[in-house]
């Protein structure tokens, strides 16, 4: 066994002594680090997290993901020791694995300028611009039940978004609590989305303060091609926000949107990271990161590749045999991350079965106030279905109380909703029968899905006339095909006629020689002399097609 797979077993060995471990050891929900948290004391914020929740629903059930995930980790643990025993096996997936990451990195790409646009603490920002008495004190939007947004000063006591406030307050005794105000949100959201769209008109933004953009064609018009250049064109950007909304955003540049998404969260507040596109720049800047800072891994994932020894992208390099025997699919995301390949084009909605928006907000169950919320999430939804030109089949509500359990209901009609008001009748109606349940909520997300393309006038009308234009092309080419086939066929009938005289000529020929030598009776042709005139005709009708 080489010393690659010694150092790996002696790290398993480390792992099997030390999975038995308390919940508080365990990262939390509530501690991933957002903008603005770097350097907080994470194991202080842990315990009294631990303290606050120990006796609730949550910690009970988060007691029952824990103990699933360490049955879960002993078994893979089992099967990596039994693989390392393996020398033959272990060769033969090290072989594997190191094909599969050469062929994944060739499909990185250097051509693309893509922007990951996110405004800080947006719903706090709009709260302290408009009341600046504020801006020094530590607050929250939301309340008891669930924080929305926090701003920076409360985000140092480790007080952030998707949390309870009452957590929030245990961590944070001067914790002020801000009434959310979501028309003030969706206006200032309305004015920064129409200066992004100056620089993309496909932008994707995903809820009322992040975006992505692909300045890639922008910058081709403009002429910009420099990294200073690109960097100025940002800084124009950030300003152009900020003179219209007095906020301050935060953004990223790479070559690809999950590379832009990880760099605007570099340099929190009002600031902006480029990524340089040099493929060895790029694995040195994702391999210092923590596992948690990849989209899409959250904490249970996390605290399963922890249990693996597993914290920093540098692990998950370092541990690739291991992770290609454990799951192909698993292995390709993780390996992408790492070697930053991403998403290089816009989303296109035939990849996806359903577009869905979700939002949360303290426990309620106040019809007034969540038709508010639904309106909002349903605007949303229709936005995105109108840039990507689809209807939907089927309209979903979905609900989540606070101990995290799910409900949800839907309603679809085969033909298709025709219009946004109809979508969001429905989904209201659906939000309703879930209320009349008893469902108290802290979160509401609305889904369509059953996606369906549609041409808008333009595009039909281009469509048609392409049709008939074709039809037109497809019509003529036939005629041509046509008479040049009655040309075919009329020298074929030509030819016909010549072998035929021919042959007729030739057998009253032979018939008239065979009745001189036989006398005056009448003599029927011989099986051998019709073979020997259809030898005849056949010469006849070659030599014929050669001279013609």
């Amino acid at each position: 066994m080489n010393q690659d797979q010694s150092n790996i077993k002696s790290d398993i060995n480390q792992n099997q002594s030390s999975i038995e471990i308390t919940n508080m050891n365990m990262p939390s929900v509530y501690t991933g680090e957002k903008g603005g948290m770097k350097g907080i004391n994470h194991e202080k914020i842990e315990k009294i997290i631990y303290e606050t929740t120990k006796n609730s629903r949550i910690f009970k059930r988060r007691e029952e993901d824990l103990a699933y995930l360490k049955q879960e980790v002993i078994a893979l643990e089992k099967k990596l020791e039994n693989f390392h025993k393996n020398e033959i096996l272990y060769n033969q997936v090290t072989q594997l694995a190191k094909s599969r990451i050469e062929f994944l990195k060739e499909q990185r790409r250097f051509d693309k300028i893509w922007m990951h646009l996110d405004m800080d603490m947006f719903f706090a920002a709009v709260e302290i611009r408009d009341d600046p008495s504020l801006a020094n004190i530590p607050i929250a939007v939301g309340g008891m039940a669930m924080i929305s947004t926090s701003n920076y000063i409360a985000r140092k006591y480790g007080v952030r978004s998707a949390m309870p406030g009452f957590i929030g307050l245990k961590l944070c005794p001067q914790l002020k609590f801000i009434e959310p105000h979501f028309h003030k949100y969706k206006e200032e959201s309305h004015k920064i989305m129409e200066i992004l769209e100056e620089y993309d008109p496909e932008i994707e933004s995903m809820g009322l303060d992040e975006a992505y953009l692909d300045l890639t064609n922008y910058c081709k018009e403009k002429k910009i091609y420099s990294k200073e250049e690109i960097k100025e064109l940002v800084i124009n950007i950030k300003k152009k926000i900020f003179e219209k909304t007095k906020l301050t955003c935060s953004c990223g540049i790479a070559c690809n949107k999950t590379l832009a998404k990880i760099c605007s969260d570099y340099n929190k507040p009002d600031g902006f990271f480029f990524l340089d596109y040099e493929p060895k720049i790029i694995e040195e800047f994702i391999e210092k990161l923590s596992i948690r800072k990849i989209p899409f891994i959250g904490s249970k994932t996390e605290s399963k590749l922890n249990l693996l020894n597993i914290y920093t992208c540098k692990d998950l390099m370092d541990r690739y045999v291991d992770l290609f025997y454990l799951g192909e699919e698993s292995f390709d995301f993780y390996m992408k991350n790492c070697y930053g390949i991403g998403s290089y084009e816009h989303r296109e909605i035939q990849d996806e079965k359903s577009i869905s928006r979700s939002f949360s907000f303290k426990m309620n169950g106040d019809i007034n106030y969540l038709r508010g919320i639904l309106d909002n999430l349903t605007r949303r939804v229709l936005k995105n279905m109108e840039r990507n030109k689809v209807n939907c089949k089927t309209v979903t509500v979905e609900v989540t109380n606070l101990t995290e359990k799910k409900t949800s209901k839907g309603k679809t009609i085969n033909k298709g909703f025709q219009s946004g008001t109809l979508i969001f009748e429905t989904a209201f109606d659906l939000l309703r029968d879930l209320l009349e349940k008893g469902v108290k909520i802290r979160m509401l997300r609305v889904k369509v899905s059953g996606l369906i393309k549609y041409e808008d006038e333009d595009e039909k009308g281009k469509r048609i006339t392409s049709y008939f234009d074709n039809l037109k092309d497809a019509y003529k080419k036939q005629q041509e095909e046509k008479n040049v086939l009655m040309e075919i066929k009329e020298e074929k009938i030509l030819n016909s006629k010549d072998i035929n005289n021919n042959f007729k000529t030739n057998i009253k020929k032979d018939i008239k020689e065979k009745s001189k030598s036989k006398g005056k009776k009448k003599l029927s042709v011989p099986c051998a002399d019709i073979f020997k005139l259809l030898q005849n005709m056949k010469t006849y009708s070659k030599s014929n097609n050669e001279k013609k």
